[in-house]
């Protein structure tokens, strides 16, 4: 929604009491971004991916951006192809993640994955920005169907 619009701004003004600053933000902030979904951007990274993301070359040069944690040692020697993009503003974390391991339950095929935390608290947050955890999550659930396994069940 629009900042601008009387209804979400009833909604961000409605808290019994005086936000903090974080949870100002983050209301602000889910009130009024880009309503990108999970879907779309493992859409984008599967297109990456696969280099059919508009064009061969567009691919190319997006993987060339978001490939960056092959850097990292020992993702080489797990991982075939490893991008991904992340993003976070205040009580906002999202992971978009492409992959193909080397081993595993799905070794040797692109898998694509989007994780989008949304209206975190400060501290789950903060947490998060400092752990990365989500991204070893995400990593987890794209090469063990174990791990998606456990996290189906803790969400129901």
């Amino acid at each position: 929604g629009d900042y601008r619009d009387d209804a979400v701004r009833a909604r961000i003004t409605a808290q019994a009491a005086p936000p903090t600053m974080f949870s100002f933000q983050r209301t602000v902030l889910a009130e009024s971004m880009s309503g990108g979904t999970p879907r779309t951007y493992a859409r984008i990274q599967a297109g990456v991916a696969t280099r059919t993301w508009i064009s061969p070359e567009a691919s190319g040069f997006m993987a060339d951006l978001l490939d960056w944690p092959m850097d990292i040692p020992g993702n080489a020697d797990q991982f075939v192809q490893l991008g991904t993009k992340g993003g976070s503003v205040p009580g906002v974390l999202t992971e978009a993640t492409y992959l193909v391991a080397m081993e595993g339950d799905h070794a040797g095929e692109i898998r694509v994955g989007a994780l989008f935390l949304n209206r975190l608290s400060g501290s789950a947050w903060l947490s998060l920005q400092e752990s990365f955890v989500q991204q070893g999550l995400l990593v987890s659930m794209l090469t063990d169907d174990d791990t998606v396994d456990r996290v189906v069940r803790a969400l129901d």
